[in-house]
């Protein structure tokens, strides 16, 4: 995708670090971007960064923990209901807690 002006990017784990780089990217690029983390207060000082950046109506946050598949699907739907379809999914959320690796994973 060469342009993204217009587009709509959702990022998880989107408040800190690799996350927070991603979303400050794409808005620079003039895209709409979906912040989803589960820290409210990373959250919450993330929102204003970005607005700050960008101006109203360009950056959602919100509150999400990826291991809760219908929260998940909740905020799929809340993004693409405020911004608009998603063209850009930036599946940045996790951690790996040492000694918890065996007892991941979704039960199918």
């Amino acid at each position: 995708m060469e342009n993204l002006a217009g587009e709509v990017v959702f990022i998880t784990g989107g408040a800190q670090g690799i996350g927070l780089a991603l979303a400050r990217a794409f808005l620079a690029e003039g895209a709409a971007v979906a912040v989803a983390d589960v820290d409210p207060g990373a959250l919450g000082s993330a929102h204003a960064e970005l607005t700050k950046q960008s101006g109203p109506g360009s950056v959602l946050a919100l509150e999400l923990d990826v291991r809760d598949r219908d929260t998940f699907a909740c905020a799929a739907e809340e993004v693409e209901a405020r911004l608009g379809a998603v063209s850009v999914l930036c599946n940045n959320a996790g951690i790996r807690v040492p000694d918890a690796l065996p007892q991941l994973g979704y039960d199918l």
